[in-house]
């Protein structure tokens, strides 16, 4: 898990005590830390970041001044295909296509997975799945799963 330390933008992981990021690259959900453990903040924190030769870990750095978050990845809490992308935005995407008796959502799980599979698709497939943050384009005919496509054919994969 990792927990940003608020003002100073520091990100520390609790399975890696030892390593420190600035500040956050991505979006993500903020719950504050106390919400999520039955004991103090200082009373968690000194449990999991240890002082080594009696030197005071800098996550205890001004802690009276600091609020604590755990940084949780949106992407990585959802569970099914319908919580990642929702059916309005599908519709909204698809809004003026026709695909004949195929689902939108159907159109974007088959070429989703042959995009992952490196085989083309059609230009309107292409440009939902564009819009929808599925897949981008690195060349003119070269097309890659962003982190949301791998998530959601994962989610399809596991149901």
């Amino acid at each position: 898990m990792k927990i940003l330390k608020n003002p100073d933008s520091l990100v520390f992981d609790t399975e890696n005590p030892n390593k420190i990021e600035f500040g956050l690259d991505k979006k993500h959900h903020l719950t504050p830390l106390c919400l999520k453990i039955p004991i103090t903040e200082r009373e968690y924190l000194e449990d999991i970041f240890h002082s080594n030769n009696n030197i005071t870990h800098p996550i205890f750095n001004n802690l009276g001044q600091s609020y604590f978050y755990i940084i949780e990845d949106l992407i990585q809490n959802k569970k099914n295909p319908k919580e990642l992308i929702t059916d309005n935005a599908i519709n909204i995407v698809f809004e003026n296509t026709n695909f004949g008796k195929i689902t939108a959502r159907e159109v974007v799980e088959e070429n989703l997975l042959k995009v992952k599979q490196g085989w083309a698709i059609g230009h309107t497939a292409k440009c939902c799945l564009v819009e929808l943050g599925l897949i981008y384009e690195t060349t003119k005919r070269n097309l890659v799963a962003t982190k949301v496509g791998d998530r959601y054919l994962e989610i399809l994969i596991n149901e």
